[in-house]
């Protein structure tokens, strides 16, 4: 306590009493910086690690070996990011337990036992080793794993693997590198089946990227029957592999657990081919549930949307929404609603873009379309055209509609229509009698222009989209007096886009 000075004189009297005093305002309570540790970024506890073995202040491994436990705890509070530096410790400790039961040869050292690996796997990808080192530890000091990783790396360069395509395969499933050691056959069975089915680097990448498990099913007892029994469902053999390409996921069930969802399809009027088109354009329809997903979407189709039964099996044919929930599907219908459409008008935009449904009408990417459709410096046509042309929100505002739009304006002076948009790249060069080297040009020039920036930033959500004006129909209403739904619809898909 402060100490006060008292008068001498015998008449004194403090002016303030010490039990009158106000309390001393309080510092704000600081917890003890060992339990932030676990809320530090990890440089922070990078350089706990650091100092705390500038001090020899290390207590984790054996005292046999001191020196390799501290250059362990380095190499992992360097590298790897753990919460705090008691993580660090502990991982190392377990690593120089799980060194001893393994038997390998003491003592131990970074040299002989972390370095090789590291230099090999590195090579790949930075920082690939520790990845390996800490989540599969007992495969990573293996000791034939330097020799499977170096004949497997090669077998995949006999592949027709580039650096690249190997580098994002093992770099984003180490659990690859992991199964060549415990398996070193299988991983190339695999490899090699697939191959035998057509499918070439990039869609092995995405086969193993999407379905890691797949690495764990035997070729001749698994994978060839269930694919046998794909092919069974009256699917061409091109479209089955476009179908496990797309969702690999439809290997790791056996044919009997798709059987059910086959039966009810047919009992909705599916025909045979329908369904065996389903394998290669939505063969996640095949893994949805009857109950839970595609009876609620057969429902939701025709009694809350109003589609006919022959746009809901189109739609089921046809589409990918079998793996979206209703409540989802029925947000983005009074989304696109809020916009001005109708029900009627979306059914029979379903019957021309099944995937419709899947886009977010209050997304970044829709708005800034819908306004660059509008605008005059774009389409400058009605949103009402996406009733004809629903396709053009599925195009790509920098790579096709925008640099095509420009293209359009500058050869033929004149906006470009929807159905425009279509066609591939030589047809349309073709058409406007330009090179595809020209196009290019035009594309790359569209999105460093003024204009093209601009329609990016939304299309990034930097800026904001345009407000977008009322509703502009093509006709005064979509159902006329007397006609139905039916008769408009056959109406409207009769009408150019």
């Amino acid at each position: 306590m402060a100490s006060i000075a008292v008068s001498a004189s015998p008449g004194w009297a403090p002016t303030q009493s010490l039990w009158s005093r106000a309390p001393r305002p309080r510092a704000p309570f600081v917890p003890h910086a060992a339990s932030r540790l676990a809320f530090r970024r990890v440089s922070s506890v990078r350089a706990q690690v650091a100092e705390s073995i500038s001090h020899g202040q290390s207590d984790v491994g054996a005292p046999a070996a001191p020196t390799f436990t501290v250059q362990l705890v380095k190499y992992l509070g360097t590298k790897y990011s753990l919460a705090s530096i008691h993580n660090v410790r502990t991982k190392a400790r377990a690593i120089v337990a799980l060194m001893k039961e393994m038997g390998l040869s003491e003592p131990f050292t970074m040299e002989q036992h972390i370095y090789p690996q590291k230099e090999l796997l590195d090579s790949i990808h930075d920082g690939l080793a520790v990845a390996v080192l800490s989540r599969y530890p007992r495969e990573f000091f293996h000791p034939d794993a330097m020799d499977t990783w170096h004949v497997f790396l090669a077998f995949l360069h006999s592949l027709n693997f580039s650096p690249a395509m190997i580098e994002k395969l093992v770099h984003g499933k180490p659990k690859l590198l992991a199964h060549t050691v415990r398996n070193p056959d299988a991983a190339r069975c695999l490899f090699r089946w697939l191959r035998s089915l057509g499918c070439d680097a990039p869609s092995i990448v995405k086969i193993v990227m999407r379905f890691p498990n797949v690495l764990k099913l035997d070729v001749e007892e698994v994978l060839k029957p269930r694919f046998a029994a794909l092919l069974s469902l009256e699917v061409s053999h091109d479209r089955a592999v476009q179908g496990i390409v797309r969702a690999p996921t439809i290997l790791g069930v056996e044919p009997e657990y798709m059987q059910g969802r086959i039966e009810y399809l047919r009992g909705l009027g599916l025909t045979s081919v329908e369904i065996g088109h389903l394998v290669s354009l939505a063969p996640m329809t095949l893994l949805a549930g009857v109950e839970s997903k595609l009876a609620p979407l057969a429902k939701f189709l025709q009694e809350d949307l109003g589609c006919t039964p022959e746009v809901m099996l189109t739609v089921l044919a046809r589409g990918r929404l079998a793996h979206f929930s209703v409540s989802h599907l029925d947000a983005c219908v009074r989304g696109w609603e809020e916009l001005g459409y109708t029900r009627p008008e979306l059914c029979l935009i379903l019957t021309r873009y099944t995937n419709f449904l899947r886009l977010s009408p209050r997304g970044p990417h829709t708005r800034t379309k819908l306004a660059f459709l509008e605008s005059a410096e774009g389409l400058g046509r009605s949103r009402a055209a996406l009733v004809h042309y629903p396709q053009y929100l599925s195009y790509s505002l920098e790579r096709r509609i925008g640099p095509r739009a420009a293209v359009m304006r500058s050869v033929k002076g004149r906006a470009i229509t929807l159905s425009e948009l279509g066609p591939a790249d030589a047809v349309f060069c073709k058409k406007l009698g330009i090179s595809q080297a020209q196009l290019d040009a035009a594309v790359e020039g569209w999105a460093l222009s003024p204009e093209g920036s601009k329609w990016l930033d939304m299309l990034q959500g930097r800026t904001q989209p345009p407000p977008l004006p009322p509703l502009l129909r093509l006709d005064d209403k979509l159902e006329r007096p007397g006609e139905g739904l039916a008769g408009a619809m056959d109406r409207l898909s009769l009408s150019a886009p």
